[in-house]
């Protein structure tokens, strides 16, 4: 069996910085070279509120093929941590060499809620594994309208969305326009004034996840 080696394995309180490979990767990555070359685009069969995607069903028919012929394959399994469920992406060689992610589900008292979510996360998890793109690009401009959407919302839908976004936020910048949002929201009577406090707290945890991920990168 190849050793564990912990890359990362963070956590600031619900983001997660975790991330597992083998000792030895080299057959995995001269294998995943070899299919990145032989996968097309895959194709975007959907359209949503801020453009068209390629979904999961999509994204395994663009690469499921090139991935096979190359001894690879993509896994992916959930389990619970802390009463929290985590979604494990793994990419997998033949030769026992692999590298895994752990990402945060946001469950609700919905089951569909908690479902559609944690397909939104696969789709996501399985695009970045492999550097695929399955998505518009829009500057992160519509994950930050996602958050705080619509004034039919009633206030613990609009908080919660918020919250998962500036949980999974790219960058800087989509967490301040979330937060910008947010005080908009607070402003017209939408949500209340203690949704701030609460929603600058994780915007500063993503912040901290976010900034300790490009100084470990930085210092490879």
């Amino acid at each position: 069996m190849p050793q564990i080696r912990t890359l990362e394995n963070h956590r600031f309180d619900g983001v997660f910085l975790y991330v597992e490979r083998s000792k030895e990767c080299g057959k995995l990555f001269s294998s995943l070279v070899k299919a990145m070359g032989e996968m097309e685009e895959p194709k975007k069969n959907r359209t949503g509120q801020y453009g068209e995607y390629a979904d999961l069903s999509a994204l395994r028919r663009a690469t499921r093929v090139p991935l096979s012929a190359n001894g690879l394959a993509v896994l992916q399994t959930f389990h619970m941590a802390d009463g929290e469920m985590v979604l494990n992406t793994t990419l997998a060689h033949t030769s026992g060499e692999y590298i895994s992610s752990q990402t945060p589900i946001k469950t609700s008292q919905n089951p569909q809620q908690t479902m559609a979510y944690a397909t939104y996360m696969r789709r996501m998890a399985y695009s970045a594994i492999l550097s695929l793109s399955s998505d518009t690009d829009d500057d992160g401009e519509g994950a930050a309208d996602a958050a705080v959407s619509s004034a039919s919302d009633g206030k613990e839908a609009l908080f919660s969305r918020a919250e998962k976004s500036l949980r999974v936020a790219a960058n800087a910048g989509v967490i301040d326009d979330i937060l910008r949002r947010v005080e908009t929201k607070v402003g017209a009577g939408e949500m209340d004034r203690g949704s701030v406090t609460e929603l600058r707290r994780v915007a500063d945890q993503r912040k901290v996840a976010l900034a300790a991920t490009a100084s470990k990168e930085g210092g490879k």
